[in-house]
């Protein structure tokens, strides 16, 4: 760099920083301090800089996102669903629910099971994966939200004490 860009680095990223634009300031720290920096035209350094920035946001953004749905297991995703074991999950519903179509088509996930089989993970999986694809996420155990819920559904909670599911089973309600 020439001893007047030297001048105006600092400068320049205060600038980016009062402006919300942190990202494309550690990026030009980054291109600056490497050594082929010189060999990259104006544009291809503004690009990098807006890449980077976008990124940030973005990450910033999903970070948000699953900080207010406040999920009890905050590493749980769809990715890593053992179908291995035995629990009666089918891996096609399962899947096919992470695609988000009913998400896409407002609809809510039911999960339910025997106490002890991953219910409260999956759901936490789910509420991930939602948060992924630029929604929000709840997580909420049905007994709260049974006396305040007033819609219809095609498929009913089973009553406490009632026959208990085999494994969780997960299907848009």
């Amino acid at each position: 760099m020439t001893k007047g860009l030297i001048l105006l680095t600092h400068p320049t990223l205060d600038q980016m920083h009062s402006l919300g634009l942190a990202g494309m300031a550690a990026a030009w720290r980054d291109i600056a301090e490497q050594d082929s920096a010189g060999d990259l035209t104006r544009d291809e350094w503004l690009g990098l800089m807006l890449d980077r920035e976008i990124a940030a946001r973005a990450d910033r953004r999903l970070t948000n996102r699953l900080a207010s749905a406040k999920l009890r297991f905050v590493d749980a995703c769809i990715e890593n669903v053992d179908f291995a074991t035995h629990r009666g999950m089918d891996r096609r519903n399962i899947l096919s629910l992470a695609q988000g179509a009913w998400l896409n088509a407002n609809e809510n996930l039911i999960i339910t099971g025997q106490t002890g089989t991953g219910k409260t993970w999956l759901g936490c999986a789910f509420g991930r994966q939602a948060a992924r694809q630029a929604l929000r996420a709840i997580s909420a155990h049905a007994a709260p939200v049974r006396g305040s819920c007033s819609c219809a559904s095609r498929r009913p909670l089973p009553a406490r004490g009632g026959q208990a599911c085999p494994g969780p089973t997960a299907y848009p309600g």
